[in-house]
């Protein structure tokens, strides 16, 4: 498992890919217990996941690197909030689950939803090596569609 340094995180190379995905909140509290809107769990006692959780919400990726990603999503969500996120790169990878804490959010009125900035808390060695593959994957993918112009990785 491996921790992103902040100051590295902001120069990772992100790609514009649109990946369906989902999302729960996992918002810990001081008591080491997870909350979501309805109930409280203690660490590890809910079902699945990683610990409590809230249900699942779909998205879609906006882009989508080994520090972090964008999600399009239709509901607000909280600078702060760690999530558990999903990604669904088949049939490219296998779906990957992130630790993952929202950065930034920004409301869109031209896509009628929320821009969610993500950041991962741990990144896991099979989860890193996921999205490392599913990156250069792409950029192949995207020179063979135009050998001048190759991926065009978003700005940092």
């Amino acid at each position: 498992m491996t921790r992103i340094p902040h100051d590295d995180r902001r120069q990772l190379i992100r790609f514009q890919v649109t990946v369906p995905a989902r999302y729960r909140i996992l918002s810990r509290t001081g008591s080491g217990q997870y909350v979501d809107s309805v109930q409280v769990y203690e660490k590890g006692s809910s079902p699945g996941g990683v610990g409590g959780t809230a249900a699942w919400e779909d998205a879609l990726t906006r882009n989508l690197g080994v520090g972090g990603l964008c999600l399009r999503a239709d509901t607000e969500l909280k600078v702060g909030t760690e999530l558990e996120v999903e990604l669904d790169m088949r049939p490219k990878a296998d779906p990957v689950l992130l630790e993952a804490r929202v950065a930034w959010v920004h409301k869109s009125e031209a896509l009628k939803s929320w821009l969610v900035g993500i950041e991962y808390m741990e990144l896991r060695d099979k989860a890193r090596e996921a999205l490392a593959g599913y990156a250069a994957e792409y950029v192949m993918d995207e020179a063979k569609k135009d050998p001048a112009k190759g991926a065009q990785p978003s700005k940092p």
